[in-house]
């Protein structure tokens, strides 16, 4: 045996055992500060598994709730709301996603589109959060923005002025203009797919 192999084996397992009895770091502080959008955390879900039930299509819509429109959802429904922005414990859906009774749970069991516990963590933080409804990004109107200064004239297009000011903020060189040979095969490339 090498000498001073038992005393190194004894400290590795002290080690471990401190590492083991450590709370694992899930991050969770982190999550819960980031503020939760509409348009990036809040719709997929809504979209892939309540929208079918409760979305635009008022043929299909179950119960009269709208939850694709913040209208549908704050809409008060005999003292209650489905969603009340800041409140988990009044929003009817926060009730219904941590239900466990199958008669109760939404989705449904058989729609085979339950929540999992992230998509349920997420949907009540957003409630928590002020349940703010974004419009979606094709119904905003685009904003004009004037070009920002940078030190390059050698822009031919307005854009080329975002571009560089980019460049610049990440210290990277601006490159010159392509030759007539490179933008014709770059445009066959694109045309045919290559």
């Amino acid at each position: 045996m090498v000498p001073g192999m038992p005393a190194l084996c004894m400290m590795l397992i002290v080690h471990l055992a401190a590492v083991g009895t450590l709370p694992p770091d899930t991050g969770s502080e982190k999550e819960e500060a980031a503020p939760v959008s509409y348009n990036q955390d809040i719709r997929p879900i809504l979209s892939s598994k309540c929208f079918a039930c409760h979305g635009p299509d008022s043929a299909a819509r179950k119960a009269g709730l709208r939850l694709d429109n913040a209208e549908g959802a704050y809409r008060d429904r005999d003292g209650a709301a489905a969603v009340i922005p800041g409140d988990i414990e009044k929003s009817l859906l926060v009730g219904k996603i941590l239900a466990e009774d199958p008669d109760d749970v939404m989705p449904p069991p058989e729609s085979h589109k339950s929540l999992d516990d992230p998509e349920r963590q997420i949907l009540v933080r957003w409630i928590e959060q002020g349940a703010k409804y974004e419009p979606h990004w094709a119904w905003v109107p685009p904003l004009r923005v004037d070009p920002p200064t940078t030190s390059g004239n050698s822009m031919q297009q307005p854009i080329d002025a975002f571009i560089r000011a980019r460049l610049e903020q990440e210290q990277l060189p601006w490159k010159p203009r392509a030759d007539r040979e490179t933008l014709i095969r770059r445009a066959t490339f694109d045309l045919t797919g290559l």
